[in-house]
């Protein structure tokens, strides 16, 4: 009688669960080009370095607009204060995003300068689809060279600027 000598291998595999997974959530920035924006005193088109949750982003100029991807929650938005080298200026404007939603942020620039020296503020206002879309129609993408490299993967490329829902 011969004896076999039989191994059984059992693998089972479960699925990871992960801890209350974050959506990514699409944001999309944009510097007006034009008189929408420049007919208030003290106000113009962003055009500077964009820094997104204290990392820079790139550099977005009036007439050009930029798509994020994002987790949802608080994100801060800062300008470049400018000094012998170039820094995150620590005047911020806060972001809620929030899942479900595409969200819109216009850039400007406000001075209390007379001829042009005072301070700077640069700041990112929320707005909706519409005036987004009225504003930023035929805005141009930033090209990928002004975008830093540590920040492409954040970067949704679209070669126009995005429609409303309808």
């Amino acid at each position: 009688m011969s004896c076999l000598n039989s191994w059984i291998l059992l693998v089972v595999i479960t699925p990871q669960r992960s801890e209350s997974p974050t959506e990514l959530v699409l944001l999309s920035l944009y510097s007006p080009r034009g008189p929408a924006m420049l007919e208030l005193p003290g106000r113009k088109s962003w055009g500077g370095r964009l820094w997104m949750d204290h990392k820079k982003i790139g550099l977005i100029t009036p007439g050009q607009f930029l798509t994020l991807k994002l987790h949802e929650g608080d994100h801060s938005l800062a300008g470049e204060r400018f000094s012998f080298v170039a820094h995150e200026s620590s005047i911020q404007t806060v972001i809620s995003l929030h899942k479900g939603e595409r969200h819109f942020i216009r850039l400007i620039i406000e001075s209390k300068a007379v001829a042009g020296f005072g301070p700077t503020r640069w700041v990112g206002e929320q707005v909706t689809c519409l005036v987004a879309y009225r504003e930023a129609a035929a805005a141009e993408p930033v090209k990928l060279k002004r975008i830093e490299k540590s920040s492409l993967d954040y970067v949704v490329r679209e070669p126009f600027f995005p429609e409303c829902e309808k």
